[in-house]
């Protein structure tokens, strides 16, 4: 590492890429501090969407069997919120 800094944060998986391209070695940087993992993705509604489309919307991800496709999304859990809620508008919009 080039030493421009002290201390700094990194996550997780950055820190496996450069272990497994061989830009840094296991001995070259202590950990500190290790955070539970954190989903990577937000997704969110827009504000003026019609509260029944946004529901089905919600229905539809929630519902959706992740299990059955090959693809598996980046998120380690899918967590729903347990009430939705707009956000308050903007003046001037």
């Amino acid at each position: 590492m080039n030493k421009d800094y002290d201390a700094a944060a990194i996550a997780n998986s950055v820190a496996k890429r450069m272990l497994s391209r061989d830009v840094v070695s296991e001995g070259d940087y202590n950990v500190i501090y290790t955070s539970e993992t954190f989903p990577t993705t937000a997704y969110g509604l827009a504000h003026n969407l019609n509260p029944e489309l946004a529901e089905q919307i919600q229905d539809a991800f929630f519902s959706y069997d992740w299990e059955a496709v090959r693809w598996k999304p980046s998120l380690p859990t899918l967590v729903k919120l347990s009430s939705f809620r707009s956000p308050t508008k903007r003046t001037g919009q």
